[in-house]
């Protein structure tokens, strides 16, 4: 084999210089690959193009022109194995009535989900029309409204350690009351995005708040001002998903017309408002979120009756492409990933309902059924401990 050593070597005219056959780095020290921010990484490169991100400080591939770049990641989470990827779902509205129960599902055996506690706050604590977000110890749910008094809403925050069984636990207050507000999170920080102010007949819209706020979920305390939803928009009835990066938040707003197709994002580690990343194929209301570390998808749409589920990659910007459809036609319902599968469950609209489904992330294609909760549910939010905010 021939040896080439120098400092600095390249094409004429500026071009890049070929390494053609095997090449071989035999250096015990380190190889540099090229770097830059996200805003200047190249287009149209050759699939497999290699360069480290020095704003989200990791590796990326360019996966081709469909695809784009993807993160490259340590996968610390696998379906199966510890920690066991496990799905949960927390309080619901089933009907005339109120669920106060925590049921969780595991992703490597999916079926019928089980019971694991109830949460702290009663039935009477502001315990439907929640957000949720989750790290990989803790699981939280947050706001919702009171049933005995429709126009007043909770600003509570409470947590599970989803390893155990066991009721929720006090962790704080949000920084104000506000119902069915999206959430989203990386390893340490829950973010919440928005909500809806209003029970009544009048646009929800008109209602709702642009607040976001967040919290560090190995601690407790009270939530801190984070910034204001894309544009001033105030809604609420969403669903939200992240990367270790970004938290994406998919359309929302009251039934039609004043549903919305937005999709706005955040970088979870900052804080700032939130902004533009495209938009959604058509305009949804009451719809659910999950996501691995590279794929968001959203499910579900009560404006329209739809069972159509948008799929974006989280890393870039831009508008959603159609994933498939869920087997079940209604929305308000609730949906967890590992880094495998989104699990969607439930349901209130038109009717409530108990069925669960799955879809795998990776691939495009329609839900597949994976059995029953134990009551027809709608109107909450799921987590899980292996999102893809935890890769």
């Amino acid at each position: 084999m021939s040896e080439f050593q120098a400092s600095n070597f390249k094409k004429e005219n500026g071009e890049t210089p070929d390494l053609l056959g095997k090449t071989e780095l035999t250096s015990s020290y380190f190889f540099v690959p090229p770097s830059g921010t996200t805003a200047e990484r190249p287009e149209s490169c050759a699939p497999g193009t290699l360069r480290f991100n020095t704003d989200i400080g990791t590796l990326e591939v360019y996966r081709g022109d469909t695809i784009g770049w993807v993160q490259i990641q340590r996968n610390e989470i696998h379906d199966g194995t510890y920690p066991e990827a496990r799905g949960f779902h927390v309080g619901a509205r089933p009907g005339p009535g109120e669920l106060n129960n925590i049921e969780f599902i595991r992703f490597a055996s999916l079926g019928n989900p089980v019971d694991f506690g109830d949460r702290i706050h009663g039935l009477n604590g502001g315990n439907y029309n929640q957000g949720a977000f989750a790290s990989i110890t803790r699981g939280f749910v947050y706001g919702g409204r009171y049933p005995g008094s429709p126009s007043a809403f909770s600003n509570a925050i409470e947590f599970i350690t989803m390893s155990t069984f066991g009721n929720g636990i006090d962790f704080g207050d949000l920084t104000e009351g506000t119902q069915h507000p999206a959430g989203c999170s990386d390893k340490t920080r829950g973010v919440r995005m928005g909500g809806s102010r209003s029970a009544g007949p009048q646009p929800y819209q008109s209602a709702g708040t642009n607040v976001i706020d967040f919290v560090t979920m190995a601690s407790q305390g009270n939530a801190l001002d984070f910034g204001d939803t894309y544009n001033g928009d105030k809604y609420g009835f969403n669903g939200a998903c992240s990367d270790r990066t970004r938290g994406v938040r998919f359309g929302g707003g009251s039934p039609a017309p004043f549903n919305t197709n937005i999709i706005d994002f955040i970088t979870i580690q900052s804080t700032g408002n939130s902004v533009d990343f495209g938009d959604m194929t058509s305009a949804t209301t009451y719809n659910c979120a999950a996501s691995n570390s590279v794929r968001g998808l959203s499910a579900g749409d009560a404006a329209n009756n739809d069972a159509a589920i948008d799929a974006v990659t989280i890393a870039t910007t831009g508008n959603a492409v159609d994933f498939g459809d869920m087997s079940t036609t209604v929305a308000a319902r609730q949906a967890c990933s590992s880094p495998l599968k989104m699990a969607i469950m439930g349901g209130g609209a038109p009717s409530y309902a108990s069925a669960c489904e799955y879809v795998t992330i990776s691939t495009f294609g329609n839900g597949v059924d994976f059995g029953g909760a134990s009551a027809a549910w709608g109107y909450s939010h799921d987590f899980s401990n292996s999102h893809g905010g935890l890769a």
